[in-house]
Parts: structure tokens; sequence; C-alpha cells
């Protein structure tokens, strides 16, 4: 690789929120051959910045946002965060779709760097050449979604991508997510607690530069023979119709699906939570993140019932399941408006039903008590106590305190 870039953009952004200096660095050619994409190269970055007995949520933890050769071209838009996690102390590295990504490929970057912490709220703008810290004070203490609609309002532009924390991350829930195009999240291991640490909101994003390709004839000829493996396979005939939803239905088939905090596998009513049902009832189109033709997400509506009018994106296997069966719960409607308000806080779904499942569980064994949940009768399936055991974990109230630790450290504190 020498010259002209091809596949990467070949720059690097490094923030020091801090002294709120913007540096912009040429990707090593050298780094981009051994170490190749987001991950491999977040990878490289974190082991030459994380220091031994870093603290995951102090300004000495760096919060690093990466892209891959492929992304921004017609394959994709992968992007991925990496940092030491507040979950575990650990690597914490996540990777999500949607649209982010690639809109930092065109505007001419592969990598961000963000390090120290900003004495107030502040997002990063970046407009191709322009790179601009900015106050975010009329930002913090909203979602992500609304966030999201102000940025494009105030630039008028509604092509701009926002990738940024909601209220989870604000407060440092543990698990913590950082989302994009509305549903789309890096999640699992709390980087969004890592970039609300910082007090960065979020990075909105615009770029009119595209991705360059060495060979574009021979490139689109390999895409189209995975193209033509891939909607010739047996697994096409499902995930573009039902998503990743359809799993319920696999696992449940197989009797391997996790049920009540895992202990049970099966569930009276899962034929309602199916992928199936999802596509029955309740999906209105299919939804793509960029330059995926699995088209495997759904646009939902709730058409009847207390939640009817509820519309939203983002609905995958994991959602389901865990505001669903591993909660006890079996009634759609709850969890597709579940799942709306844990992306609009910037939750990791996974985990916030982990925490749910587990408190449920307690409380069914008579480990923790009313006294102890703030006078909640929290019990298996109840969609009334689960929407208010959301909110009360993003915005870290009362019982919810606890929850937004996360099972490890709630098991670590409840001690019993």
């Amino acid at each position: 690789m020498q010259g002209k870039w091809y596949g990467w953009a070949g720059k690097i952004i490094e923030l020091d929120l801090t002294s709120k200096k913007i540096l912009v660095k040429p990707l090593s050619r050298d780094l981009a051959e051994r170490f190749v994409g987001g991950r491999g190269i977040n990878m490289k970055f974190l082991f030459d910045e994380i220091k031994p007995n870093t603290d995951p949520l102090g300004p000495e933890n760096v919060l690093i946002f990466g892209t891959g050769p492929l992304t921004g071209t017609i394959v994709g838009s992968r992007t991925q965060v990496s940092t030491k996690a507040p979950m575990t102390g650990f690597l914490g590295d996540s990777n999500s779709g949607g649209h982010w990504g690639a809109e930092l490929k065109f505007a001419g970057y592969d990598h961000i760097i963000i390090k120290g912490r900003s004495e107030k709220p502040v997002y990063l703008f970046i407009d191709d050449d322009e790179i601009e810290i900015r106050d975010a004070s009329h930002l913090w203490g909203k979602n992500i979604w609304e966030v999201t609609d102000i940025i494009r309002d105030e630039e008028s532009d509604s092509e701009i991508q926002v990738l940024g924390i909601g209220l989870a991350g604000e407060n440092l829930v543990r698990f913590a997510a950082i989302m994009n195009t509305f549903s789309r999240a890096n999640g699992r291991t709390g980087v969004g607690a890592v970039m609300g640490s910082k007090r960065l909101k979020c990075i909105a994003v615009r770029g009119t530069k595209g991705v360059s390709i060495a060979d574009p004839e021979r490139f689109l000829n390999h895409i189209k023979e995975i193209y033509q493996k891939a909607t010739t396979s047996p697994m096409f005939d499902h995930y573009p119709v039902y998503g990743t939803p359809i799993l319920t239905d696999m696992k449940a088939e197989l009797g391997n699906l996790p049920v009540k905090n895992w202990s049970d596998i099966t569930i009276e009513g899962v034929e309602n939570v199916t992928g199936k049902a999802l596509v029955e009832k309740y999906a209105q189109k299919n939804r793509a993140c960029y330059g995926c033709f699995y088209h495997c997400d759904h646009f939902f509506m709730v058409k009847e019932g207390k939640y009817q009018g509820v519309i939203g994106p983002g609905l995958e296997y994991e959602s389901v399941n865990g505001l669903g069966p591993r909660i006890g719960n079996t009634d759609f409607p709850t969890i597709l408006h579940g799942i709306n308000i844990v992306n609009d806080y910037g939750l990791d779904v996974v985990s916030t039903g982990g925490s749910i499942a587990l408190a449920m569980d307690l409380y069914e064994r008579g480990i923790i008590t009313e006294k102890d949940t703030g006078g909640i009768p929290i019990r298996w399936g109840d969609g009334d106590v689960i929407i208010d055991l959301i909110h009360k974990i993003a915005k870290r109230e009362g019982f919810g305190d606890l929850l937004a630790e996360g099972p490890y450290y709630m098991a670590k504190k409840i001690g019993k």
C-alpha cells in the first residue's frame, strides 16, 4: 500500500477533552497492514494508551472508535468501540451496525481516539475537514433520539449521523451503550458509561468524500459472488423475513430458550413472542444497516391494546428475549415498548434484562423483599414493573440504582 489509500481513509482524529486539543494524524500504513481493521487497530491503540490500574471511569481511560477498510463501501458500516470496560475492569470491545461508521469514512477518517475528561458537557462535530468541540449543555439530560433530531435541525441536514449516549450513559449505568441510527448499539461492556464519564454527549458526522477502491470491477465481482451465495443460502429464507427474532422460534423448538433467569427452557405463551408473531402482527417494513442486503431489522407498530400506537425500529433476538422470556414476559407489546425506551436511554438490552431477571429471581426466592425494592413486588412477567424498572435503571432511581450495576455487582452488593 503506497501512495493513495484504498479502503482506508488514511487519517485519525485524536481528541483530548481535558485540554480541548484536536489533532488529525496520518494512519500508519504499517499499522493498517499488520492490524487491518477497526478492531485490530483499536486493540493496538488501546494497548499503547492504557496503563495498569486505570480506572475505567477516570479521565486516564481512553475511548476509541474505529472502522475497517470495508466500512463505507457497498458492503457495510460497522463501527468498533474499544476501551477499558466498567462492567469487567478488563477489555471493553463492542461492534455495531447502522450508518455512522460509513459517514465517518465519508468524512475522511478511520479512527477517533478520545482522551481526558471535559469539565462540562460537549459534543464533537465533524463535517469533512471541519472538526469542532461544541457545547452540549442544551443536549445534556436528553435521550439520544431527541439529541439526533436537535442536531439535524440545528444544521438543517437530515443526513448527519449521530452516535452518542442517553441518560444511562450520563448517569454512568455500568452497562450503558453508545447508540447510533436510533437503535444500533455498541453495548454489553459499558462503553456508554465511559463516554458519559468524559462528558462527551455525542459525535455528529457529515461526510462527502466517499471511499476509494483500488480495483472497482474486481471488488464488485467479489461482492456479486458473496451476494449469490448469501441469497441462495437456506438462512436467506428466514433472516431477511423475520430477522434474528426467528431464533426464538428455533430455540423454543430445540428446547434451549433462556427463561426466567436461565432457570427454565419453556414458557407458556412463547408463540406470542416469536419471529413469526412479529411479522404477522407488528412488523411494518424491513430496515437495513448501511450496505447490508440482509435487511434483518424491522420497523414495528403496536395496533391495539395498552401500547397502541407505539412505533419504532431495532428488534433483535436478544432484545426480545432480554425483555421477554428471560424475565417471564410473553407480552410482545410490552417488549416493543420496552425496547424503544431501552434504545432511547442508551441501555444495553441484554444486561438490562439480566439485571431485571436476577432481581425477579431473588425476589421469588425471598432473598430480597419489598423492603429492598422500594415497596415494588417484582414478579415474573409483570409488564408494568418491567417498564418501571427500565426507567429507574437509566435514572439510577431507588432500587434501579442497584440494578444499574449489572448482575455481577448486584450479587456482590446483596451478598446473600
